[in-house]
């Protein structure tokens, strides 16, 4: 099996609905360089921020089109800053592409205050979605994720430096082998 990894291409804010925050300079998602993507105000009373959506666009893969797609990895580095007792956490983490999105990840791993990698998925993990050479190898294919304050109360506010993708992929599954001529005539002595 090989792999190809990739930081995402662009970055961007997509809303929500209800009374979610919106994500700040959404494109610093895209390099290991320390610029964060952040929202502007604490998380309260149970609030969510928008999704912030990371695609390939920009820096996309290029699987040879013979290749199964066996799994699919996301990387996160997000943290929080602030003081409050709050408990902020990954609520959704959704791989996106042109078939739709694919299975929920998020989980309830309390943010801290130090940037942590955080991996969804893996080398054997589809997301549920028949993913395709084409289908990792468009501009939309990508991942959003969400935050949530889990506790009623003042959170504090997340901060993601990046998002990087590895694609895991194999040759092509060989089919039955063609019987030879020979193999199918009787000997005759």
């Amino acid at each position: 099996m090989a792999s190809v990894t990739k930081f995402v291409g662009t970055g961007a804010n997509t809303a929500r609905g209800g009374s979610s925050v919106s994500w700040s300079s959404p494109g610093n998602v895209t390099a290991n360089d320390g610029s964060v993507s952040d929202v502007d105000e604490d998380l309260k009373d149970l609030g969510y921020t928008d999704y912030l959506t990371a695609t390939m666009s920009g820096n996309v893969f290029a699987i040879a089109g013979d290749q199964v797609i066996d799994g699919v990895e996301v990387e996160v580095e997000i943290f929080v800053n602030g003081t409050s007792s709050g408990r902020s956490e990954v609520e959704d983490l959704i791989l996106v592409s042109s078939l739709g999105d694919g299975d929920d990840k998020g989980d309830d791993y309390q943010l801290t205050t130090t940037p942590t990698i955080r991996t969804y998925g893996g080398a054997a993990d589809t997301w549920g979605l028949a993913l395709t050479p084409a289908v990792v190898n468009a501009t939309s294919f990508g991942a959003k994720l969400a935050v949530l304050e889990a506790l009623n109360g003042n959170g504090k506010r997340p901060r993601v430096d990046f998002i990087r993708i590895t694609v895991y992929h194999s040759d092509e599954s060989p089919g039955e082998p063609e019987p030879s001529e020979t193999s199918n005539k009787m000997m005759v002595l």
